[in-house]
């Protein structure tokens, strides 16, 4: 059955689940996709959806206009993605005479600490929505801990990496000068993401002062941006180029990629450094440990710095090591293909309608 999709999401700024859906809906003609307000930065892939004109969090307005998009594409499936989308998903459910199937996805939100009102809402609502997906095994065990969604509501499937964009064919194409003070002949560790605490950069700033024959650049915006830019302009081997549109400008002036997240759901970085070749330093987590084995990354404790310090000498003096990571790299981003992703949601689609037709003859 080819079901007709709407996706629902708070915002479209650059982030995991923004991507995962904009790709879903670029590449699949019956998937439309709402976003419900305006942000002063936007993901600039991709313009194929509608927005709410509005930059308040919550307003009447996204109610309307996500009522109008029901009436235009007479969805099948809602699919929200961030905590308003599913809010909105709720009161459209109870108020719509349309009937459709709720799917809740899951990219973090239940990770985070004196989140009750987020999972009190999520354990209220259970009976409402039809299914919830989870990035990963631990994500779908806080959902069943943390908010009383049953086993049997949530299904796990892991994000992609578009590797028609992200490969080594693609690395090779990208012209990046990120700076004069960047050494192109020294062994260069990065780091890409947002600089909130959660990430472990500050893991980062200390590998580069305490590790000076090796090269560190980091990019990405967040709280600790200021930090960031001042540390580097102290640090000679360390080197802040802010935010880049493009994580691929990134990926071609490094050696490794340097992931040292205290917790991290499903991060996308990690899809797309494997795909395009890079070996990986990453910290040894729930989820990250789910994607990658030992024998795909190099992985050390999380804050412990002596072992973080340790592997990245072990990549630095070892390039055999560094050419059989690379290579392992590619071969574990083949099982997060977005082709793999299509088929087990619409797997879960079609299990939702199931479920039900079973139940009614019974």
């Amino acid at each position: 059955m080819e079901f007709t999709v709407l996706h629902i999401i708070d915002n479209m700024r650059l982030g995991g689940a923004q991507r995962i859906v904009s790709t879903c809906v670029s590449r699949n003609k019956n998937h439309h996709l709402h976003c419900l307000k305006n942000t002063d930065k936007s993901m600039g892939e991709s313009s194929d959806y509608s927005t709410t004109n509005s930059m308040h969090s919550y307003n009447i307005a996204s109610i309307i206009d996500c009522w109008k998009q029901i009436r235009k594409h007479n969805p099948d499936i809602i699919h929200c993605h961030l905590v308003k989308s599913k809010i909105i998903g709720i009161l459209l459910k109870v108020l719509c005479r349309t009937k459709f199937k709720l799917v809740f996805h899951e990219h973090g939100e239940i990770w985070k600490e004196n989140n009750y009102a987020y999972t009190r809402m999520l354990s209220c609502t259970s009976s409402i929505a039809d299914q919830h997906i989870a990035v990963s095994k631990h994500t779908a065990k806080l959902l069943n801990e943390e908010a009383n969604i049953s086993e049997n509501n949530i299904e796990v499937i892991y994000n992609f990496v578009d590797r028609e964009k992200y490969n080594k064919s693609q690395l090779a194409l990208i012209q990046s000068d990120l700076g004069d003070d960047i050494k192109q002949d020294a062994f260069t560790v990065g780091y890409g993401g947002r600089l909130e605490r959660r990430k472990g950069w500050r893991s980062v700033i200390r590998a580069a002062r305490e590790n000076s024959e090796i090269q560190f650049i980091m990019c990405g915006s967040g709280t600790g941006s200021s930090t960031v830019m001042q540390k580097a302009e102290k640090i000679d081997n360390l080197h802040y180029v802010g935010f880049l549109e493009d994580i691929r400008m990134l990926f071609s002036n490094i050696d490794c990629l340097l992931l040292p997240s205290h917790w991290d759901p499903s991060p996308m970085i990690l899809y797309e450094a494997q795909s395009c070749g890079l070996p990986v330093v990453c910290t040894d987590v729930q989820s990250i440990n789910e994607l990658v084995g030992q024998k795909d990354a190099l992985i050390y404790q999380s804050k412990n710095q002596d072992a973080l310090s340790d592997r990245l000498h072990e990549l630095q003096q070892n390039p055999e090591l560094r050419k059989s990571l690379a290579n392992r790299s590619i071969q574990n981003s083949e099982k997060y293909t977005f082709e793999r992703f299509q088929s087990s949601i619409e797997d879960t689609y079609s299990s939702i309608y199931t479920d039900k037709s079973l139940k009614s003859e019974s």
